[in-house]
């Protein structure tokens, strides 16, 4: 019989699909009633009851104290209680330092890298200053390269090889043993809800933060692994047979996905396969959307209000602006510098030449991030949505002043009729849907936008 504040945690996060499979509860549990385990059904890390003990629970509430997942669940978005516009922008990126446009001075290392190379150039330098330790960073699992565990790289050259989006969740449960037990500093690479996470348990476990220098790179929602099976599938590939892979490749914005697979009687060499090239035909980019534009979003990103990583002492992401998508094809990163020790970080690797920033607004961000940042700052892509909370009554002020960057009613039902997609057992017939759906919806628009041309024209 499991305990009261067990039962809590399982009855509102995991059995919620709100979990997001840190591995907190399962790490710190002094029973050892929890344990992360992969979902091949879900396609994601959850926590579930440990057959080591299942009914040992002390009832001693250690698993609530360190769910991230509770924790945002109960509190209560804040208004930014001005409609001064610039408090308003800098209220949707919380505190910073400055904002900054800028990319690795080393042209190879920001091709090579998923959006500037920023992010990889920070943790080298981190490493050869001798300012930590190690980085705590994301890398493939050994035993089963097409999913993701944490790893200890401490050898420069492992930071490269490493560099790289990941586009699936991954096992984050690795994270706290070396927080924990690991006596140096280190720096940490994660996504926002990673990062809050982190920030969550040091708090409550009262541990050193000074000891972790965190860098944050900005997120719209992470995919399951079901996304990735189904385009290896597509390819009539064993997912197991998978020895590594990119999820960015060939120069910024990194159109393609490429995965090396195992070959028997080839020499030992694997072989590497394009599983999606957004930039080859209409097919292939209504298909990169249908994997990682939201259908496959877990409930927790749904509801996630956090893009631009506010727990990190820096934050990183793309540059996604018209004057800059228009002529790079190498990469720029947008950057929020959170801390005195970011801010200085990167005011001392300009100087040494190592990256190239210049100052930019925090409407730059917005503009960067468009209404995929908006919506998640909303509230308005979470299914809370039906319940009009209360930033819903700010609205029609948000709407004035970003009306760009505002998702609107209609947008949210469409995203929301997306991801129902997902849940379809057979995803080559939920793929086919979407299709029909997206070009049903271009020939109308087109349409429309005919008939508006030729009554515009009539009239003069």
């Amino acid at each position: 019989m499991t305990s009261t504040k067990l039962d809590r945690l399982f009855r509102e996060i995991v059995h919620a699909n709100l979990c997001e499979g840190c591995g907190a509860c399962a790490y710190f549990c002094p029973d050892n009633c929890i344990r992360i385990n992969f979902q091949a059904k879900s396609g994601l890390f959850n926590a579930e009851l440990s057959k080591r003990n299942p009914g040992g629970c002390s009832d001693c509430g250690t698993c609530l104290q360190v769910c991230p997942a509770l924790t945002k669940k109960y509190s209560k978005p804040r208004l930014p209680g001005t409609h001064e516009i610039d408090q308003v922008f800098d209220w949707f990126i919380e505190p910073h330092k400055h904002v900054y446009l800028g990319y690795a001075s080393d042209r190879q290392r920001r091709y090579q890298c998923a959006s500037g190379g920023l992010a990889t150039s920070i943790l080298t330098e981190l490493v050869v200053s001798k300012q930590v330790d190690g980085i705590v960073m994301i890398s493939p699992d050994p035993n089963q390269p097409i999913r993701h565990r944490i790893d200890l790289v401490q050898a420069p050259n492992n930071i490269l090889n490493n560099r790289g989006s990941v586009y699936c969740h991954v096992d984050f449960s690795g994270v706290w043993p070396l927080i924990e037990r690991h006596e140096g500093k280190l720096a940490l690479m994660g996504l926002p809800c990673q990062l809050s996470a982190v920030k969550q348990v040091m708090r409550v476990r009262n541990l050193d933060a000074a000891r972790l220098f965190k860098i944050g790179l900005f997120c719209g929602g992470t995919s399951s692994n079901k996304a990735m099976d189904y385009l290896c599938r597509r390819k009539n590939i064993d997912p197991d047979l998978v020895t590594a892979i990119r999820y960015r490749s060939g120069g910024w914005p990194g159109r393609k996905i490429t995965a090396w697979v195992a070959k028997e009687n080839d020499g030992g060499n694997d072989q590497p396969v394009v599983l999606l090239d957004r930039s080859a035909s209409i097919l292939q980019s209504g298909l990169y959307s249908f994997c990682f534009s939201g259908s496959h979003y877990p409930d927790f990103c749904k509801v996630c209000a956090d893009q631009t990583a506010t727990s990190a002492d820096i934050s990183l992401g793309d540059a996604w602006l018209p004057e800059i998508s228009s002529n790079d094809n190498l990469g720029t990163n947008i950057i929020i510098s959170r801390t005195d020790r970011g801010e200085k970080l990167l005011k001392e690797m300009h100087a040494a030449g190592i990256v190239e920033i210049q100052e930019a607004t925090v409407a730059a961000v917005i503009r960067s991030q468009g209404d995929s940042l908006v919506g998640r700052k909303l509230g308005r892509w979470g299914r809370h949505i039906r319940k009009r909370s209360e930033l819903d009554k700010e609205a029609a002020f948000f709407k004035d002043i970003i009306p760009q960057h505002f998702p609107g009613t209609w947008k949210c039902i469409e995203r929301r009729m997306l991801q129902k997609l997902a849940e379809i057992k057979y995803q080559g017939f939920a793929f086919f849907c979407f299709m029909v759906y997206r070009v049903g919806v271009t020939l109308m628009m087109r349409a429309v936008h005919t008939a508006l041309k030729s009554v515009t024209k009539g009239r003069t």
